[in-house]
């Protein structure tokens, strides 16, 4: 699928699992993850890296169409 994160790190962070993501949207939505649950609380997610890179405007302009589509945890 790609992105940063492992199915099972995602799935343990969504608490469930969604297969229908393309793979921008789903390094789009670990970018929202990363950011949300990646400071000194983030256990596995502290040490990931930025999957966005320097497209930080593609990810803001995308990040609401992605949730709303899969009806993500915000």
């Amino acid at each position: 699928m790609g992105g940063k994160l492992s199915k099972e790190t995602l799935k343990k962070v969504l608490g469930h699992e969604v297969l229908a993501f393309s793979k921008l949207e789903r390094i789009v939505y670990e970018q929202y993850i990363i950011t949300k649950y990646g400071g000194p609380k983030g256990g596995e997610l502290l040490y990931q890296v930025n999957p966005m890179g320097g497209r930080m405007k593609e990810y803001a302009d995308m990040i609401e169409e992605v949730i709303t589509k899969h009806n993500l945890p915000r």
